[in-house]
């Protein structure tokens, strides 16, 4: 019999992992807080402007309002959410409406809180009241930054869902692999358990009860072995050789002293990992 080749590579099935998970919560929160807090950062040197000789305390004060900013942006992230399954006309008319419900009832909240403050701590602060009631720009301004608040979440959106599509295009190839690889078991398996029975019933038919005893018993550790082993899993090369002498020891009863098995693996180590079953085919084909 030739040698059994094991310089070749194996390839090993890609790992199962877990699918992209529904963190839709977590990347809008960290999305919502990361573009306000740029935002403060931008428009803090316009704050210590609009309060000279306060320091810090008044900018920061004034920049406050960007936590509701931010709870708001989660308000349009599940109103995103929730009208996803609608038409494409429905749906942007649903998110003009709630950007622009949630700009106005910001821009109300800044305006609110600013006369809070000149009434309770910083009465020069009233002076800004009736310029900030009266002027639209804080609604615009609004307006455009949470319509840049949705568009990171669609842009995540569409990252997560084509994540998802390759995902599954990897569950299907490895499932397509796993069931190559269990037909090809399942091929072998009873091709040659009805050879082995034949060559048993030979040996019975011809009163030879000590090879057909001997024979029955090498069957019998060699089918536990298959049928407690995954077809679909890697094995260590040093198992599946291990296997193969099982195999090599039935078909030597067969064969007698007409099958001379050498398994030369090279350097290749014992530990590699290879798919359970792989080398059976070679040898039977060698055998045939």
């Amino acid at each position: 019999m030739p040698r059994i080749p094991a310089s070749a590579t194996l390839s090993q099935p890609p790992a199962r992992t877990e699918g992209p998970q529904a963190r839709g919560w977590p990347d809008a929160a960290i999305l919502t807080g990361a573009l306000w807090s740029i935002i403060v950062i931008l428009y803090l040197p316009v704050l210590l402007a609009r309060h000279p000789g306060e320091g810090w305390g008044s900018a920061v004060i004034e920049g406050a309002t960007v936590i509701v900013a931010m709870a708001f942006g989660m308000v349009l992230f599940v109103v995103h959410r929730a009208i996803d399954p609608l038409p494409i006309g429905p749906r942007i008319a649903l998110l003009v409406a709630t950007i622009a419900a949630i700009a106005a009832a910001q821009t109300a909240i800044d305006f609110l809180f600013t006369y809070w403050v000149a009434v309770a701590f910083k009465p020069h602060w009233s002076q800004e009241v009736p310029a900030l009631a009266q002027s639209y720009s804080p609604f615009f301004t609004y307006m455009c930054l949470f319509w840049f608040n949705l568009a990171l979440f669609q842009l995540v959106f569409w990252r997560r869902r084509a994540a998802m599509r390759e995902w599954q295009l990897a569950e299907a190839r490895l499932a397509a692999q796993q069931a190559q690889l269990t037909a090809l078991r399942f091929q072998l398996n009873p091709h040659f358990l009805f050879n082995s029975l034949n060559a048993i019933s030979a040996m019975i038919v011809t009163r030879r009860y000590v090879e057909a005893e001997e024979m029955t018993d090498r069957l019998s550790s060699f089918l536990r072995s298959s049928l407690a082993a995954d077809p679909t899993a890697m094995v260590e090369l040093a198992d599946e050789l291990a296997i193969i002498e099982e195999y090599l020891d039935i078909e030597a009863v067969r064969f007698g002293d007409r099958l001379r098995v050498e398994i030369d693996p090279g350097d290749v180590p014992m530990d590699t990992l290879v798919p359970s079953y792989i080398l059976q085919p070679l040898v039977e084909n060698a055998i045939k």
